[in-house]
């Protein structure tokens, strides 16, 4: 699943082989690269999530100011709200973990390679696009879809939230996840 996703990244124009050797922290899938993985999921990645929810609270407040509904309190209203809704995912994941188990298989050895190596669920989509265009082309197509959501709020400056209003974002939306979908599960015949 690493091998085949940092070769996906490795051709992506420009950067991709220094972003590949960064992540690796050499050539192949080793020590260093099991160490870096380990430390980006453990502390990178809970500190971007934290600025994300931290930039969209006061992007949420901030367009609270200008409208003439009352803002509901950040505490205790969202805060138990938010608490809430944590417990509660978490009570998901605890029951779901207990009632399907993830077997664990036999010790991964870090230092095989494997030439018919897939990735996980999490890149098939990317993983059986890039079987049919070009690597480079196929890096960039999740960068790009990436930074198209992030510029929604900017380009959709409509004021309504009815769904019925919202047809075209709809739809968008909608065929973008069922090609994610179905290149998934086109990876998963690969």
């Amino acid at each position: 699943s690493t091998d085949a996703g940092v070769s996906i990244l490795a051709q992506t124009p420009v950067l991709g082989r220094a972003l590949a050797g960064l992540m690796l922290g050499g050539q192949a899938v080793g020590e260093n690269a099991l160490t870096r993985f380990h430390a980006a999921h453990v502390t990178l990645l809970p500190a971007v999530l934290m600025l994300l929810l931290v930039a969209h609270i006061w992007v949420a407040r901030r367009q609270q100011e200008g409208t003439t509904k009352a803002a509901v309190p950040l505490y205790p209203d969202l805060l138990i709200s938010a608490g809430t809704t944590l417990v509660l995912l978490l009570c998901i994941f605890a029951v779901l973990a207990i009632l399907l188990p993830v077997p664990l298989d036999v010790r991964a050895d870090p230092s095989a390679r494997l030439s018919d190596a897939k990735p996980g669920w999490y890149l098939l989509s990317l993983y059986s696009l890039a079987q049919w265009i070009p690597r480079p082309v196929a890096a960039i197509v999740p960068i790009a879809l990436t930074a198209l959501f992030a510029l929604v709020p900017v380009l959709d400056r409509g004021q309504s939230t009815d769904p019925r209003q919202r047809a075209l974002a709809l739809i968008a939306g909608g065929v973008v996840i069922a090609v994610i979908a179905s290149l998934t599960l086109v990876g998963l015949a690969l």
